[in-house]
């Protein structure tokens, strides 16, 4: 067997990838939960998850530190405002300081489509770091618990919490930022 394995990867506040085509971030924290929101610019080409087209020019994605659950869950939305799903990244327990939130990722993720249809992402990637030992036992044993408990909570209607299932967008707060992003882009003298 050829060793493919890839290193769990931290997720980050802040971070989503590219910034040169992400705009309007925003975090703030609502309780025990922190929240961020970025908005895409112009992408070369469409981003896919779960086979939904989850990033293009102007989608929305809000991403929630769930500190009491231990859990990031994303949500995810067009430019028009219309909820496209959530993924859940199972992950260790999450860190948190005046820096921001990190939580090591445990590479097997829930995604929940618009109609509430739940699967399981990324088996084959978890199995072979566990095998090669990219995932210790202790993070296997935590992401196989996780899942089984996340799973059931889904099914019983208790998981992902009311802020994060009912969470909606709205347009005029988008295009305000679109906007002041816009404005700072060309900006005359900087």
């Amino acid at each position: 067997m050829e060793h493919t394995s890839e290193k769990p990867a931290q997720i980050k506040s802040g971070y989503f990838g590219d910034p040169a085509v992400t705009y309007g971030y925003r975090f703030e924290r609502l309780g025990d939960v922190f929240v961020e929101r970025i908005i895409w610019a112009e992408l070369p080409a469409p981003r896919c998850l779960a086979g939904a087209i989850v990033a293009d020019t102007g989608y929305v994605w809000y991403r929630f530190w769930l500190l009491p659950e231990g859990q990031v869950v994303e949500r995810y939305f067009t430019a028009g405002g219309a909820p496209i799903g959530t993924q859940i990244d199972l992950c260790a327990p999450i860190a948190w300081d005046e820096a921001g939130c990190s939580a090591l990722d445990l590479l097997l993720d829930i995604w929940i489509d618009a109609g509430g249809r739940v699967t399981v992402h990324n088996e084959d990637r978890f199995e072979k770091a566990v095998v090669w030992g990219a995932l210790s036992a202790v993070q296997a044993d935590l992401a196989e618990a996780h899942l089984r408990e996340l799973t059931a909570a889904i099914a019983r209607g208790r998981f992902p919490p009311p802020l994060v299932r009912n969470w909606q967008l709205d347009l005029s707060r988008i295009a305000a930022a679109s906007a002041d992003s816009i404005t700072r882009a060309v900006a005359p003298g900087e």
